[in-house]
Protein backbone atom coordinates (compact mmCIF):
# COMPACT_ATOMS: atom_id res chain seq x y z
CA UNK A 1 0.00 0.00 0.00
CA UNK A 2 1.38 3.42 -0.99
CA UNK A 3 1.86 5.71 1.64
CA UNK A 4 0.68 9.47 0.73
CA UNK A 5 1.43 12.29 2.97
CA UNK A 6 -1.54 14.61 2.55
CA UNK A 7 -0.45 17.70 4.55
CA UNK A 8 2.82 19.48 3.16
CA UNK A 9 3.30 23.18 2.57
CA UNK A 10 5.66 24.93 0.38
CA UNK A 11 6.63 27.52 1.57
CA UNK A 12 8.91 29.41 -1.59
CA UNK A 13 12.58 30.81 -0.34
CA UNK A 14 11.86 33.92 -2.51
CA UNK A 15 9.84 35.10 0.28
CA UNK A 16 12.92 36.71 1.73
CA UNK A 17 13.68 38.79 -1.47
CA UNK A 18 10.39 39.86 -1.99
CA UNK A 19 8.66 43.07 -0.02
CA UNK A 20 6.57 43.05 2.20
CA UNK A 21 2.98 44.05 0.72
CA UNK A 22 1.20 44.88 4.15
CA UNK A 23 2.48 43.90 7.73
CA UNK A 24 0.49 40.42 8.14
CA UNK A 25 2.10 39.61 4.53
CA UNK A 26 4.28 36.45 5.73
CA UNK A 27 7.90 37.45 4.60
CA UNK A 28 11.27 34.80 5.24
CA UNK A 29 14.37 35.39 7.18
CA UNK A 30 16.69 33.28 6.58
CA UNK A 31 19.48 31.78 9.33
CA UNK A 32 22.43 29.75 8.74
CA UNK A 33 21.74 27.01 5.53
CA UNK A 34 18.68 25.68 5.44
CA UNK A 35 16.61 27.12 8.48
CA UNK A 36 14.79 30.17 8.54
CA UNK A 37 11.69 32.01 10.01
CA UNK A 38 8.92 32.41 8.84
CA UNK A 39 7.39 36.20 9.98
CA UNK A 40 4.44 37.76 10.23
CA UNK A 41 4.50 41.50 11.39
CA UNK A 42 8.09 41.74 11.72
CA UNK A 43 7.78 38.87 14.24
CA UNK A 44 8.62 35.08 14.23
CA UNK A 45 5.80 33.25 13.60
CA UNK A 46 6.89 29.73 12.74
CA UNK A 47 10.61 28.00 12.44
CA UNK A 48 11.04 26.29 9.01
CA UNK A 49 13.83 24.27 7.55
CA UNK A 50 14.88 23.52 3.66
CA UNK A 51 12.02 20.95 3.14
CA UNK A 52 10.01 23.91 2.64
CA UNK A 53 11.12 24.89 -0.51
CA UNK A 54 14.15 22.52 -1.28
CA UNK A 55 12.41 19.90 -3.30
CA UNK A 56 15.57 16.71 -3.41
CA UNK A 57 15.38 17.61 0.38
CA UNK A 58 11.69 16.98 0.50
CA UNK A 59 12.17 13.56 -1.41
CA UNK A 60 15.08 12.18 0.31
CA UNK A 61 12.62 12.95 3.59
CA UNK A 62 10.16 11.11 1.48
CA UNK A 63 11.83 8.17 0.57
CA UNK A 64 12.89 7.93 4.39
CA UNK A 65 9.70 7.74 5.58
CA UNK A 66 8.09 5.60 3.18
CA UNK A 67 6.19 8.15 1.18
CA UNK A 68 4.99 7.19 -2.34
CA UNK A 69 3.75 10.96 -3.25
CA UNK A 70 2.42 14.10 -1.57
CA UNK A 71 -0.06 16.63 -2.00
CA UNK A 72 1.37 20.17 -1.88
CA UNK A 73 -0.79 22.78 0.21
CA UNK A 74 0.42 26.77 -0.38
CA UNK A 75 1.21 28.54 3.04
CA UNK A 76 -2.03 30.42 4.53
CA UNK A 77 -1.90 34.29 3.43
CA UNK A 78 -3.74 36.58 5.38
CA UNK A 79 -7.15 37.14 4.40
CA UNK A 80 -8.43 40.75 2.93
CA UNK A 81 -10.29 40.81 6.16
CA UNK A 82 -7.19 40.71 7.99
CA UNK A 83 -5.54 43.24 6.08
CA UNK A 84 -7.91 46.32 7.15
Amino acid sequence: MAVVDIHTHVVPNSLAVLPARHRLWPTLEMHEAGRAALMIDGKPFREIDARSWDVERRMHDMAADGSASSKQSRSNRPSSSMMR
